[in-house]
């Protein structure tokens, strides 16, 4: 049994966003450009929170992760493991798609993970929880989280192994 201990991901450079500004202020009924370095923050702190919540990587990225395994174990699932390419040390141990075998104790591997072609459903999700953010900023007790409403729509997408 392996365990994630951490993560970083990093969007490559070009990669395509979920959403983009203008995306947002269509959807968002917005027509000033006053909010755009707002609306931004909101797409960004959007795609974290729902990548986080549904353990995928939406953007084309460079992930860096570091696994501890149990002595004994033989092989670890990678987290956040959407069309993963290894990039570094562990790209002959791959099982499958989403799978290295190895009997190290403590794993520290590079990977590209994310979509070229961002589906339509992480699109909705991360406009409607931007709407969300939007239309109850400033309200404290909302402040962190995500859209109740996009919480349920995501369910059929998390990958629940990865929490």
């Amino acid at each position: 049994m392996s365990r994630l201990l951490e993560i970083s991901i990093t969007p490559i450079v070009g990669a395509i966003e979920p959403v983009t500004i203008e995306e947002a202020k269509v959807y968002l009924r917005v027509d000033f450009d006053d909010d755009d370095a707002v609306i931004a923050r909101m797409i960004k702190s959007s795609v974290q929170r729902l990548q986080k919540y549904s353990g995928r990587v939406f953007t084309r990225s460079q992930c860096h992760a570091v696994y501890a395994q149990e002595p004994g174990g033989d092989r670890i699932l990678l987290a956040y493991n959407d069309n993963i390419t290894i990039t570094g040390d562990y790209a002959d141990c791959m099982i499958g798609t989403t799978v290295i075998k190895t009997t190290d104790t403590e794993v520290e591997i590079d990977y590209e993970a994310g979509y070229t072609v961002i589906p339509d459903w992480i699109t909705t999700a991360v406009l409607q929880d931007v709407a969300w953010m939007y239309e109850n900023r400033g309200d404290m007790a909302q402040q962190g989280k995500i859209n109740p409403e996009v919480r349920e729509y995501l369910k059929p997408f998390v990958k629940w192994s990865m929490l």
